[in-house]
């Protein structure tokens, strides 16, 4: 089996927001969502898809939208090719999109995904996709009005840092997330 390495990236969002990771291609498409949204400090509760060569993979089952296909029955390496781009959605009403792109495949087979390295924070569930992070970003560095006070109690932080990535802390929960959402998303489904 083949690795491929992936960057993925947080559309309409400055500063940059991105990762760079390293998945089986035997892996399915519902395992490099669950990926893909650890990686970016997403919890894992809100429905997915990947739009690839016209059509959508997503959640399946009943929580799948029409005309979504079920992420979890088809393989990474039987839909994606290197140096081409995809787009995936999560969160269907906060909108968090990326662009995934194949940059590499290797002839190396790892058992487990891997962020390889990144950019940002990543997204904060709930908070209203990129205009809400912007929002979130915006109240901590002004740290004095109602807002901050509101999003503060909300966060449950002091401190937000949209600049911060902490590439070990993110590899050390990768696997524990990935885990918890394939049971989650697949197993008993929200």
């Amino acid at each position: 089996m083949k690795t491929y390495q992936f960057r993925i990236e947080l559309k309409e969002f400055t500063p940059k927001i991105w990762r760079r990771i390293s998945i089986s291609s035997s892996k399915t498409l519902a395992e490099l969502a669950y990926t893909i949204i650890s990686s970016f400090n997403g919890v894992g509760s809100h429905l997915y898809n990947f739009s690839i060569n016209g059509l959508r993979y997503g959640c399946g089952g009943d929580y799948s939208e029409p005309g979504d296909l079920d992420a979890a029955e088809y393989k990474i390496k039987d839909l994606m090719r290197p140096e081409h781009q995809y787009t995936f959605c999560y969160d269907f009403g906060d909108s968090w999109d990326f662009t995934v792109k194949v940059e590499a495949e290797v002839e190396d087979d790892i058992s487990q995904p891997n962020i390889l390295s990144g950019a940002g924070y990543g997204i904060v569930d709930d908070c209203g996709g990129t205009g809400g992070l912007e929002d979130l970003v915006l109240a901590y560095q002004m740290k004095f009005d109602e807002k901050y006070a509101e999003l503060r109690e909300w966060f449950g932080s002091d401190e937000f840092d949209i600049a911060k990535f902490d590439l070990a802390k993110q590899n050390d929960a990768l696997q524990a997330d990935i885990i918890r959402m394939k049971s989650a998303y697949e197993d008993e489904p929200f």
